[in-house]
């Protein structure tokens, strides 16, 4: 695992509004298995922490809701160039440049 993600939910999330789906896979870093996938649902206040290499995503929003949430990462400093290298092909889209270094 090089990054941790956690993503803190600021509003209510479930199906309707876009929820994070994730697809778990063997520890053994085998090939996602789709027919496992969960779409999360909760309450705002909620944080979901898990192995930023899972693969997630936000579902459809049909209902228009806002579905605002914060997301950390946490990695050694190290491994940020490398994570940095392949953005495009995680398909990230938004600001990473904030960066806490204790």
């Amino acid at each position: 695992m090089k990054a941790v993600a956690a993503l803190v939910f600021l509003d209510a999330y479930g199906p309707d509004n876009g929820a994070t789906r994730i697809v778990p896979r063997h520890l053994d870093g085998g090939e996602p298995d789709e027919t496992l996938s969960l779409t999360t649902a909760g309450e705002a206040g909620d944080i979901l922490v898990f192995d930023a290499d899972l693969p997630h995503g936000a579902t459809c929003n049909h209902s228009g809701a806002r579905r605002r949430s914060l997301l950390l990462s946490f990695m050694q400093e190290g491994n940020r160039a490398s994570m940095e290298a392949c953005r495009a092909i995680r398909n990230v889209r938004m600001d990473t440049g904030e960066v806490f270094i204790p």
